[in-house]
């Protein structure tokens, strides 16, 4: 009896060939470099969003350069609100801008904080009020 090997399975490609080139990891780099979003680069390439995600899971290249054109684009991001903080006319601190930078850029910090204490006149704290219903029944609906 003639010994059997089992078949190599080749698995076929579905659906229709990637669009995918090497070279849109510099490009996607220097989009970055722009301050593009995901969305931006996407529509530079003529893909969309969720081809890039899965180019960003096969290929590791690709999803490095990914990586960091998002860095790239939060760092030109970062560098738009840092010279927004200033009105360029009087060369005086946006307050506002500064505040919002701050309290997002720096939360342990600088953040609205809302503090709700309920004390007795003597200082001493309330215990909270819990509230139970029992045995209550909503009405039927009619038919």
């Amino acid at each position: 009896m003639k010994d059997e090997i089992s078949p190599h399975v080749r698995k076929e490609p579905f659906g229709r060939p990637t669009d995918y080139r090497p070279e849109f990891c510099e490009q996607v780099i220097e989009l970055g470099r722009q301050g593009k979003s995901r969305v931006q680069i996407a529509a530079v390439l003529d893909v969309c969003r969720k081809t890039l995600i899965e180019w960003e899971k096969e290929k590791p290249d690709f999803c490095d350069s990914m990586t960091r054109a998002r860095e790239l684009a939060q760092a030109w991001w970062e560098d738009q609100g840092q010279d927004g903080l200033w009105d360029s006319d009087a060369r005086r601190l946006n307050a506002a801008a500064f505040r919002f930078q701050m309290i997002n850029r720096f939360p342990l910090d600088w953040r609205d904080r809302v503090e709700q204490v309920v004390q007795n006149p003597d200082g001493t704290s309330i215990a909270p009020i819990q509230i139970v219903v029992r045995g209550a029944e909503l009405p039927k609906a009619k038919a």
